[in-house]
């Protein structure tokens, strides 16, 4: 609501109301942190898969959790070429991508990969789909 009554305001000149300029507070830039080796080892070593894969990808490519990963299927990865295509339809800015895997990513993938030939690249372990809520998940996947 802010935008139309400063446009009315300052452009238009058509709202003369009582109320000044209205102006939204400043938010916090918050705090950007990075896992050191000893958090993301123990942060591995407590999860289960497929979290545990689906937490591998998120570091090593720097996907999205919700919006990318989760939306992946098994055609979009490229074991062979070390690939992964995130879809148009998925990516923040609307436009697909590619992004490279490193040697660990592929080979968790691979794991997730065996009994699986086509179809979501992460399922619960009876090949349900995962909650896009991730606050929906229950804590054992």
């Amino acid at each position: 609501m802010k935008s139309p009554f400063n446009r009315c305001r300052d452009d238009l000149r058509i709202y003369d109301g009582p109320t000044p300029r209205i102006k939204l507070p400043k938010e916090s830039a918050g705090r950007l942190r990075f896992l050191d080796d000893d958090e993301q080892t123990a942060l591995l070593a407590a999860a289960p898969e497929p979290l545990r894969t689906i937490i591998l990808v998120g570091i090593h490519t720097g996907l999205r959790i919700k919006s990318e990963a989760l939306q992946l299927q098994v055609v979009d990865v490229d074991l062979v070429r070390g690939l992964v295509t995130v879809p148009a339809a998925y990516a923040k800015n609307g436009r697909s991508r590619t992004v490279p895997l490193n040697s660990t990513v592929r080979a968790a993938l691979a794991r997730t990969f065996e009994d699986r030939p086509s179809g979501s690249v992460f399922v619960r372990r009876g090949g349900q789909a995962i909650p896009i809520h991730l606050e929906a998940v229950p804590a054992r996947l």
